[in-house]
């Protein structure tokens, strides 16, 4: 039995369930990211034919055989069958891996002598073809894996089990990962499998033991209820398209690239045409059985005798009132979603690393300059790179009447030298600009071609297109790393609630749409200043 040990503690009040069949590449990994856990690891195992047994044996596992009849059978037969002793139980797949923060964090919740729940949340990323799926909504897409083994049990259901407990549910912060390392063939015949499955189960109805669908509960009990509340409602095969242009465009699972495209199209649609293609099938086939029967009885009553009853007809009124009151319920609840994806598309924050200069780019003061007085203080560059806005007409106008009406430039150095930063460490510009793709020119030119890279400091909600338009401008001369001003007040979960907010986002994607046409040339603006009236001598 492998104990894995933990730095907190050396008693384990966890054990892990993992299944496999024929599991030998993606086994290892799984068991490495265990590592550091407190735990006691069991391995049910349905006729592997590789080294799957052996590896899960060599780790410490304690390997059991049982024939596969489907995942919750599986499943609940571990929980029952195998010498289970501790009060908490984690369930795992062979393709799945813990990340070291949430091996970390479940240490942590287990050690309290009171754990507040009776199962947790655990946030699945999902890495195809080598990239993680970060959009489409399935970044929100969380799973009940980790509960007290005598509280909880999987629903019975041929496919898309969740797991069902008794009490409490609370969300862990890290991620747990499935990495999807099947060629596209074998993944393609997995789905083929389950969406016979999936078709059954809803051509049957059989509804014991599931999870309920609730349109306020956990984010499982929510999918639950939109499928079961109006996607099965809607018409076959229409829904399978209408389901894939929601999450590829409107939940922008085409940011995801080529990954997202083979993997949104293949599960969003291609997996539910063909769920809805065998339920069509099992539908014709029921129909034909029942024409038989109807004909057979027909035939039956008039050598009889007996007159036939026309069957009454059903409105279609009804069922249009329905679909349109569903649609517009479907508006209310997913309004916030989808306006939540379009603030975070605008939200960039690329991992730091050692550069060669912080350019703090123009707006937003004084937000931005604290940005990079903080990531100068934190040693990611020693040098950081001002460059100056046009004077517009009120700096014109308070400099004519001879007030002293400071330019955002002065205003960005004289945060930066209040938090520490040296002036001998402040750079300003000779060159002005008037917008992003001007900004970017001038740094590049400033600070030349080179090995280390620069890093953007900007707005929230100008993060993106600093990015598309560093792309455009730098044509891969230099690395750029984006980085947010982190106490900017633009909430890219909230940022409808304000109009202000409201603007700034309308604005920003109609800049991403300029470069996605390629570009125009910035006109220059005409109260534009002479390089003297910018920067002084």
């Amino acid at each position: 039995m492998m104990e894995a040990s933990s730095p907190e503690s050396s008693s384990t009040r966890l054990d892990v369930v993992i299944l496999t069949f024929n599991e030998a590449a993606n086994l290892p990994e799984a068991l490495k990211s265990l590592q550091g856990l407190a735990c006691d690891l069991y391995v049910v195992d349905s006729g592997s034919t590789d080294q799957t047994a052996a590896m899960a044996r060599s780790a410490g596992a304690l390997v059991v055989f049982h024939p596969f009849e489907n995942y919750a059978a599986q499943r609940n037969w571990a929980q029952r069958h195998l010498p289970l002793k501790n009060d908490w139980i984690l369930h795992l797949d062979a393709d799945e891996r813990l990340t070291p923060e949430l091996v970390s964090e479940i240490n942590r919740l287990l050690q309290r002598k009171e754990v507040p729940a009776s199962g947790f949340l655990i946030r699945r990323r999902t890495i195809f073809m080598g990239r993680w799926i970060r959009y489409g909504g399935h970044l929100s897409s969380y799973h009940l894996r980790l509960f007290r083994r005598s509280l909880g049990s999987c629903e019975n259901r041929l496919y898309d089990q969740h797991f069902l407990v008794q009490g409490r549910v609370e969300h862990l912060q890290n991620d747990f990962i499935n990495v999807i390392i099947t060629d596209v063939h074998e993944w393609t015949l997995r789905h083929a499998r389950w969406a016979e499955l999936e078709a059954r189960e809803l051509f049957s109805g059989d509804q014991t033991s599931q999870l309920a669908g609730c349109a306020l509960g956990t984010s499982q009990q929510r999918k639950r209820w939109l499928r079961n509340s109006f996607y099965y409602r809607c018409p076959l095969f229409a829904r399978a398209f209408a389901y894939w242009l929601y999450r590829y465009f409107l939940r922008l699972g085409f940011l995801d690239g080529k990954e997202g495209l083979i993997f949104h199209f293949l599960q969003g649609c291609w997996y539910r045409f063909l769920v809805d293609c065998h339920i069509h099938e099992m539908k014709r086939k029921q129909r034909a059985h029942r024409n038989t029967l109807e004909n057979l009885d027909r035939v039956a009553r008039v050598e009889s005798g007996e007159a036939q009853r026309s069957r009454p007809k059903t409105g279609r009124l009804s069922r249009g009132v329905f679909y349109l009151s569903a649609f517009l319920l479907l508006g209310v609840l997913l309004h916030a979603p989808l306006l939540k994806s379009l603030g975070n598309m605008l939200l960039v924050e690329d991992s730091l690393e050692p550069a060669a200069a912080i350019v703090v780019l123009g707006g937003e003061v004084p937000f931005r300059a604290v940005e990079a007085a903080e990531l100068y203080r934190q040693g990611w560059a020693s040098r950081v790179l001002l460059i100056p806005g046009p004077l517009w007409e009120k700096h014109l106008l308070m400099r004519d009447l001879e007030i002293a009406y400071p330019a955002e430039w002065q205003v960005n150095r004289a945060v930066l030298v209040r938090m520490g930063v040296p002036e001998a460490a402040i750079s300003i510009s000779r060159s002005a600009a008037a917008g992003t793709v001007e900004e970017l020119r001038i740094a590049l030119g400033e600070l030349g071609p080179g090995s280390r890279p620069i890093i953007l400091v900007s707005s929230k909600a100008h993060t993106r297109r600093v990015t598309l338009t560093w792309r455009f401008v730098s044509a891969g001369k230099r690395k750029g790393i984006v980085r947010p001003a982190r106490r900017d007040p633009f909430d890219p979960d909230q940022w409808w609630r304000q109009r202000r907010f409201v603007m700034e986002a309308v604005r920003e994607y109609l800049g991403i749409v300029h470069y996605w046409i390629g570009y125009p040339v910035p006109a220059r603006l005409p109260s534009r200043p002479s390089q003297a009236e910018v920067v002084p001598e």
